[in-house]
């Protein structure tokens, strides 16, 4: 340790002490003490000045810091912070009473022209106002679903309005780690229109009407989103295109947990849409609506204690890839409501929560058709679903003619009179008792040769497809002539369906077509104005059904 005999007062060796006062010893005092106290005195001001400079708003200015790595430039920490902002830098507090809105605003003002990047901290923020990214290009941070709450303290028309006025083509913005709760009192959790390339990840909405609602947007990324207790969760109207939900699921929705409508607001409507291992699961309204131009719905869960259609299809072209599909949790659940479009399954597994068969489709117009689907559903009760539900999928073999004009209509004896007549649809036939008399049983319908018969897999199971009209059950039978020449076989009973165009579905029998030659739909209780319009007819076997215990195919052939 160094030491130092104080021999005079001179200014070096007074310098000296001070700048080694913790090591030096000393044996004289110097006789004039006042340059000492002075220049402590200064240099206690000095460090006075350095403390209060550091804490100071400006005080990260003067201190450096570099990265590390080959190539790192010096920067000050000011500089280093200011590459985020914290809604907290603006006063928001997230204590979950402080009104939270103008800070929150404030942050993103700034971030909007500065950083781009704006964290929330854990905490719940309330806000009475929307927060308005309109025009504003930036990165909205949080602390993950459980920590970042953005909770409505107000009737707010959105939580995040992000609702342009005119269409910007270059315009992100991300969304993520946060949740947004519109407390029962909010149109949107999150509202967007005209904006592009935009992300919403790992955000949580709740109690909103429509959880998000996006117009006239495209190629945007959805991923991890889950929506509850909103009527609608993802609600797409106008002209959406392009764009990717993935990992996203709606539950404890009241009218619609995906609803997508064009709305007529632009011609191409919502297209090339995707879905990708999407939940769609415990709500009391439907599952999907959709009233589009075209979208694809890849390995999704859908319909899973929903109590109304599962799907409802007005228009355009939606092919579901794989996947888990339920129907049928309640009278309502019905599994496909299609009033126009046409969709096509494939490679998924359907399965019935307590329907049966005629519970999976009903249709005024749009079709559906299934390719190798896993149909894991019930097959009794009810077979028959309403209107004329199938499209056409590959070529199979089938047994009987396609088209009901090829049909021939008769009675089997005297005791009936029928007319026969061409619907509206051309390719069927209508059959009208005019007259029954007599005290024998009456009996009339139609008949066609069976062809193919030869192709037959023996002991294979059934495909038989009805579609048709009646206001009286018919029976559909195999026989080796007209009107029940033995050895003959039931095929089901055609419940009448009032007038009303459906489908009967049956795939349940097993048996060998070799010994048939002649397919019959017939009444053998027939009354004056009775009528039964047969349509389209799909009698197919195995090959067409595939091998295993489960029907795989679906579709008109």
């Amino acid at each position: 340790m160094a030491s130092t005999n104080f021999i005079d007062q001179s200014t070096p060796i007074v310098s000296t002490w001070l700048n080694d006062v913790n090591t030096v010893t000393y044996t004289t005092v110097p006789a004039n003490t006042s340059a000492i106290s002075t220049e402590v005195t200064n240099r206690t001001n000095a460090d006075t000045t350095i403390v209060n400079n550091l804490a100071a708003s400006t005080g990260s200015s003067l201190v450096g810091q570099i990265a590390t790595g080959a190539g790192a430039t010096a920067r000050t920490v000011q500089s280093k912070l200011r590459d985020t902002i914290s809604v907290k830098d603006f006063g928001a507090v997230g204590d979950g009473v402080t009104n939270d809105a103008a800070a929150i605003q404030n942050a993103i003002n700034a971030a909007a022209t500065t950083s781009g990047i704006v964290i929330f901290p854990a905490g719940t923020y309330l806000i009475n106002t929307a927060i308005s990214l309109v025009g504003k290009y930036v990165s909205i941070i949080g602390a993950g679903q459980t920590n970042t709450i953005i909770k409505a303290n107000a009737s707010l028309t959105s939580v995040f309005d992000i609702n342009e006025t005119s269409d910007v083509v270059i315009s992100p913005f991300v969304i993520q780690d946060l949740k947004i709760d519109g407390n029962n009192t909010t149109t949107n959790g999150i509202n967007v229109r005209y904006r592009h390339q935009s992300v919403v990840r790992n955000v949580y909405i709740v109690n909103c009407t429509n959880g998000m609602t996006e117009k006239d947007t495209w190629i945007n990324y959805r991923e991890n989103v889950r929506i509850n207790s909103c009527s609608i969760a993802f609600n797409l109207v106008g002209s959406n295109h392009n764009s990717h939900w993935n990992r996203c699921t709606a539950t404890g929705f009241t009218t619609y947990g995906i609803k997508v409508q064009s709305l007529g607001t632009a011609a191409d409507g919502n297209l090339a849409l995707l879905f990708s291992a999407c939940d769609v699961e415990f709500g009391t309204g439907g599952g999907v609506y959709f009233d589009g131009s075209s979208a694809t719905f890849n390995t999704c869960y859908l319909g899973e204690t929903v109590s109304s259609a599962i799907f409802t299809m007005v228009s355009g072209i939606v092919l579901i890839n794989g996947g888990y599909f339920l129907f049928g949790y309640t009278g309502s659940s019905t599994g496909f409501v299609l009033t126009g479009g046409s969709i096509e399954y494939r490679s998924g597994i359907i399965a019935s929560q307590g329907t049966a068969l005629g519970g999976l489709c009903s249709s005024t117009n749009g079709k559906i058709a299934f390719t190798q689907c896993n149909l894991n559903q019930i097959t009794g009760g009810t077979q028959v679903s309403t209107g004329d539900i199938l499209n056409n999928g590959p070529v199979a073999t089938v047994f009987a003619s396609r088209y009901g004009k090829n049909y021939t209509t008769a009675t089997y004896n005297a005791n009936a009179t029928i007319t026969t007549t061409t619907p509206a649809n051309p390719i069927g036939k209508t059959l009208t008792v005019s007259s029954v008399t007599g005290a024998s049983p009456a009996i009339v319908g139609f008949s066609i040769p069976l062809i193919n018969t030869s192709e037959w897999q023996p002991n294979g199971k059934m495909y038989f497809v009805v579609v048709y009209s009646s206001n009286k059950a018919f029976q559909a039978k195999l026989s080796n002539g007209v009107w029940g020449t033995a050895p003959e076989r039931t095929l089901g009973t055609l419940p009448s369906t009032s007038g009303v165009i459906s489908t009967y579905l049956k795939m349940d029998q097993t048996f060998n077509t070799n010994a048939y030659t002649t397919l019959e739909i017939y009444s053998d209780s027939p009354a004056a104005t009775d009528t039964f319009t047969l349509y389209n007819v799909y009698l197919a076997d195995q090959a067409f059904i595939n091998t295993g215990a489960n029907l795989t195919n679906l579709y008109k052939c």
